[in-house]
């Protein structure tokens, strides 16, 4: 007969803390103004060549590690 009034205080308890976090990820996830920078064209183009740039390094580093631990990039899907 102990058990639920156990039970009752630990899921209120859990209840009070889980409506506590969401309401703290909210608050830290909603923006706080407007955005004051904006790209031009060619900034916008240069850091996409920057991005790809930096993505295709990785790639080419993940292919020369799995081709040297595997002797070829492909598994035989």
């Amino acid at each position: 007969m102990r058990v639920y009034p156990v039970i009752v205080v630990v899921t209120s308890a859990m209840l009070t803390y889980v409506a506590y976090a969401k309401e703290k990820t909210h608050a830290e996830t909603t923006p706080k103004g407007p955005v004051t920078q904006t790209y031009s064209a060619e900034e916008s183009s240069a850091a996409g060549a920057a991005a790809r740039r930096k993505s295709d390094e990785q790639q080419r580093t993940w292919d020369r590690k799995t081709k040297s631990i595997t002797r070829g990039i492909c598994t035989g899907c």
